[in-house]
């Protein structure tokens, strides 16, 4: 399992969350090895938790940092083994 963890920044936060559940979430679901996922953030800052199969199918959802959504702008995209969940 490895996780894909995504910072954006936004600038109108109205917007970045209609393209969040209408484009980025949808999207996101319908990935090879996607597993669950959760979004969080703030007024400026948006993260997402992304768990996927394998390290391969976390990097083909990667968004490339500088990515610009309608609101946003991905500013950091990592991706990480999973070591442990409860």
């Amino acid at each position: 399992m490895h996780a894909l963890f995504v910072v954006v920044q936004h600038d109108d936060e109205e917007q970045a969350l209609q393209t969040l559940h209408r484009e980025v979430i949808p999207q996101v679901q319908q990935s090879p090895g996607f597993s669950r996922g959760t979004w969080f953030g703030n007024s400026r800052t948006g993260n997402s938790l992304v768990l996927f199969d394998t390290e391969e199918h976390a990097r083909q959802a990667a968004p490339p940092v500088g990515t610009v959504m309608p609101g946003a702008v991905v500013v950091s995209c990592d991706i990480y083994p999973v070591l442990g969940e409860a």
